[in-house]
């Protein structure tokens, strides 16, 4: 198995802490399903890529993937939900950002 590790500020750990109390994940089970996802992602590409992988067994993987995602999204939209509330008094929408 691979260990990532990385440090923050000190100011910034405690907040992503904060945050993932607030959503009722551990900040290891989040920051895991980040790599977890994008990794998978990786892989199917690659495999698709290289035509080692048919168009059945793609969709079961993805299928796989979108429900093991269910951190991340929580997380993502707890995090959409911040933009629009901190925005929303300057009279800026989170759709006029773009890709958020």
């Amino acid at each position: 198995m691979k260990q990532i590790n990385f440090r923050v500020d000190d100011s910034i750990g405690e907040a992503f802490s904060a945050f993932c109390q607030r959503i009722d994940t551990r900040p290891g089970a989040l920051l895991g399903s980040i790599v977890d996802f994008y990794g998978r992602c990786e892989i199917l590409a690659q495999k698709a890529a290289a035509k080692k992988v048919n168009r059945e067994e793609a969709l079961i993987e993805l299928g796989r993937i979108v429900a093991d995602m269910r951190s991340l999204a929580k997380a993502n939209g707890e995090f959409k939900k911040f933009l629009a509330d901190m925005l929303e008094p300057h009279g800026i929408k989170i759709e006029e950002l773009g890709a958020i």
